[in-house]
């Protein structure tokens, strides 16, 4: 659907809107918001918290305004943003948000348009947000999709907003609403053929991550020079008006998440010494009493484990010659749209993946971890790495594993299933984000319990050798779990070896 122009916000940073905008900081339910009320259309989404239960306990849970008011601050901020003067041509539609955002969707019907646009509306629930990253992280995700038109569809930012100085009380960010349904929901009951197509398309998806490859290691933010321009809110789009002479022209770095005397000179860093390096700095911060939330779990012991595990991990070699590549972290059907206007005999197609805030670049084991849901489905969100090697039960369930692995790729099935590089996606993430409390009790905690199992099943894996184990770390696996040989069908412009490199920093 066509995206309606959006009037700039005049915002004053230090004291919510200025005069020009008759909207303050906070809004109170008057007698114009039951006008809102009345005229305004509230909806329940697919994608909705499933009933009043659920709804009343993501707001005890996160501490958040019921959505039963928190509607008219809504409405009051989308008229102002698209400059609708009647609320009657805005319908909001409460869908089902996560950890870090509370999510809207927001449907502007323009008396004389071409027709209604959609966006979504996704406000940080965080004390600190940084709205910036996810804005960030999202632009570059984009960037590369649109490299290989078609393969992999992310939401376009339209709009953020870093202070909370608006209607809503909190940070935003304005996308454009992709079509389709959630895939967790519907893909039980897809026909085979169609099963296999998703395969397909989400196999090349994981292809083009693996493609973007940096020489570090790092988060997705905005360049210094993007950064000079930090006031209040941003408009993004070229389409958009602006108040201001120019727009905010977003430029996505990655910032390393290890700085160091080791990448001093811009000399790219190994995967080993990465994931030493952010344990190392772990430690120092401990040692100087500068620690950060996710680091104040750990203690020196845990710590020089860790540091043992990666050197012991680098030295048998499966660390060698890993690249660094695009990560989603959170590559599950819940995060995946897929095509609603089908029927059983119809083709089916990938119409948007979500959820791309803590994207990253990271080492390139860590996008295979393998979607075991396409072959193995299981209704627990968290699935049994460990059951990876394991034949799939059917006929078809193997063809729809052979069809994923043969449009990943052979990089893809070299990091997938050898158990080291299960557990080094386990490290990395140890690495990256720390540990965090969950009782009061910290050496009872998942968190210490899972890194000790993690060490215990590592201590005995090195009782075995490589050859005994028969997957030497740094051979080129050529092979899917079927034993036959991959197929290198090109997503894009690919090398003889059927890799592919995308670029989204080159013109």
């Amino acid at each position: 659907m066509p995206e309606q122009e959006i009037t700039p916000l005049h915002i004053n940073p230090c004291g919510g809107p200025n005069a020009e905008s008759d909207a303050g900081s906070s809004f109170e339910p008057s007698r114009d918001a039951e006008i809102y009320l009345d005229l305004g259309k509230t909806t329940d989404g697919d994608d909705d918290d499933d009933n009043d239960d659920e709804s009343d306990t993501s707001t005890v849970q996160y501490e958040q305004e019921s959505f039963d008011t928190f509607k008219f601050r809504v409405l009051q901020f989308a008229q102002r943003i698209w400059n609708v003067s009647s609320a009657e041509h805005i319908t909001i539609e409460r869908l089902r948000g996560g950890g870090y955002n509370r999510v809207i969707g927001i449907t502007v019907d323009t008396p004389g348009a071409a027709g209604s646009a959609q966006y979504i509306l996704r406000i940080a629930r965080s004390y600190r947000p940084r709205v910036d990253r996810d804005a960030a992280a999202f632009i570059f995700a984009k960037r590369c999709g649109d490299l290989v038109p078609g393969c992999m569809p992310v939401p376009h930012v339209l709009a953020f907003e870093e202070a909370p100085c608006n209607e809503l009380d909190a940070p935003y960010m304005i996308q454009s609403r992709l079509p389709g349904e959630n895939l967790r929901t519907t893909f039980l009951d897809l026909e085979h053929h169609q099963k296999v197509q998703v395969a397909t398309q989400l196999g090349r998806i994981v292809r083009l991550m693996l493609s973007v490859k940096k020489p570090q290691a790092g988060q997705i933010a905005f360049s210094a020079d993007s950064r000079a321009m930090n006031i209040c809110n941003h408009r993004i789009d070229s389409s958009i008006p602006s108040d201001r002479s120019s727009f905010f022209l977003p430029q996505p770095i990655i910032e390393p998440f290890l700085t160091s005397p080791v990448l001093q000179h811009n000399r790219s860093c190994s995967t080993g010494e990465f994931i030493i390096g952010k344990f190392k700095s772990r430690k120092k911060a401990l040692e100087e009493e500068n620690v950060d939330e996710s680091t104040k779990y750990f203690d020196e012991d845990y710590l020089d484990q860790l540091i043992t595990m990666t050197t012991e991990m680098d030295s048998e070699g499966w660390f060698r010659n890993v690249p660094f590549s695009l990560c989603h972290w959170d590559f599950e059907p819940r995060n995946i749209l897929l095509s609603s206007d089908r029927d059983a005999s119809s083709d089916v197609n990938i119409t948007g993946i979500l959820d791309w805030d803590h994207a990253s670049i990271a080492p390139a084991f860590m996008s295979c971890r393998p979607p075991m849901w396409i072959w193995a489905w299981d209704d627990e969100d968290d699935e049994d790495e460990r059951l990876a090697n394991d034949e799939p039960a059917t006929q078809e369930d193997r063809e729809l594993k052979q069809c994923f692995e043969e449009a990943a790729g052979p990089e893809y099935v070299r990091y997938a299933y050898p158990p080291p590089y299960r557990l080094a996606r386990r490290l990395v993430r140890f690495a990256i984000e720390g540990f965090s409390p969950n009782d009061n009790n910290m050496r009872f905690s998942h968190f210490y319990q899972e890194a000790e199992a993690m060490m215990a099943e590592w201590a005995g894996m090195r009782t075995v050798s490589p050859v005994e184990r028969q997957e030497g770390p740094c051979d080129e696996v050529q092979q899917n779990g079927t034993g036959e040989e991959c197929s290198t069908e090109s997503i894009g412009t690919t090398s003889d070896e059927g890799a592919v490199f995308v670029d989204p920093d080159q013109d």
